[in-house]
């Protein structure tokens, strides 16, 4: 499992070559708390259709590093 800067900036280039035309936008401010942060996101075809929505979750350290990221993908689950 690779970390860091650099690795980041290679996935993220990565998913660009693979993925042309894609884009991203932040579709919420982003909200932070005692080093945690969530912000809503979303993900745009060549068209400009938006093709996903997520919900993205974090943490970072005490110098601003990002530790953690978990991303939930489209709505939250209707209550039963």
């Amino acid at each position: 499992h690779k970390v860091g800067r650099e690795e980041l900036l290679e996935h993220m280039a990565n998913f660009h070559r693979d993925q042309p035309g894609v884009t991203f936008e932040n579709a919420s401010g982003i909200d932070v708390h005692h080093g945690q942060h969530r912000f809503v996101w979303r993900m745009r075809n060549a068209d400009g259709d938006v093709i996903l929505e997520a919900t993205n979750f974090g943490q970072v350290d005490d110098a601003g590093r990002i530790t953690k990221m978990a991303d939930f993908f489209g709505p939250p689950p209707p209550l039963d």
